[in-house]
């Protein structure tokens, strides 16, 4: 978008390795980075996160979100009871065909803890004076105390520069959900993911065959 610094970080190499504590959650996705990945989406307040999060759900892409009752643990996000949870949902997800997952992360580059697991980052951005403007109306909130929330995050701009793709809602809402579109349709390109798909169907049904192949043989013997 025009005047907001965006980088895309392109060939990023293989993902590190995963750290005790959180690699029940990225097994998965750090054995295949490429055939599956993760997504980290992150905002601002009043930045219409939430409404892109909708149009992704729309365009059926699989969205994690931790439990809003929960939401105190962000600041602790590899929190055995939260990784676990992320990690079935991601599995749920790969089995069922998807190319990539979305987690959707408001402390993403506050705290920095998941981004080494993210193959791609987006910011959902907009220009300081439409935030303001729009918090002060959706909250009902006076000029100072709009300014004082948002000043208690990280500016949107410093999460610009960070992200590799940045979706600018400052315009109209048919333009953001035109880049959303885009954005799904880019992320979702890939010729290696399905062989790799059938090829783990293929093996889970060849366990399960043989599975049943030796439970009749041990029910039929003498």
């Amino acid at each position: 978008p025009s005047g907001v610094p965006v980088r895309d970080h392109r060939n990023r190499g293989a993902w590190p390795p995963v750290t005790s504590g959180s690699w029940f959650l990225f097994s998965l996705t750090s054995l295949f980075p490429r055939k599956m990945f993760l997504v980290g989406l992150t905002g601002g307040i009043a930045s219409g996160k939430s409404s892109v999060i909708q149009v992704f759900q729309q365009l059926g892409c699989a969205v994690i979100d931790v439990d809003p009752d929960r939401r105190h643990l962000l600041n602790s996000i590899t929190h055995p009871e939260i990784c676990k949870e992320m990690m079935k949902e991601t599995f749920k997800f790969f089995l069922r065909g998807y190319r990539y997952v979305i987690l959707d992360i408001p402390l993403l580059f506050e705290t920095k803890k998941l981004l080494k697991y993210m193959k791609h980052t987006v910011v959902v951005y907009c220009d300081r004076d439409t935030q303001l403007a729009r918090l002060m109306q959706r909250n009902n909130l006076n000029r100072d105390d709009a300014e004082a929330r948002i000043k208690a995050q990280l500016p949107l701009k410093d999460k610009a520069r960070m992200a590799r793709h940045v979706l600018d809602n400052s315009g109209e809402w048919s333009v953001t959900k035109r880049q959303v579109v885009l954005l799904h349709a880019e992320l979702e390109r890939s010729l290696e993911y399905l062989p790799l798909r059938l090829g783990v169907l293929t093996g889970l049904a060849g366990i399960a065959s043989l599975l049943y192949l030796l439970t009749h043989y041990l029910l039929s013997s003498p």
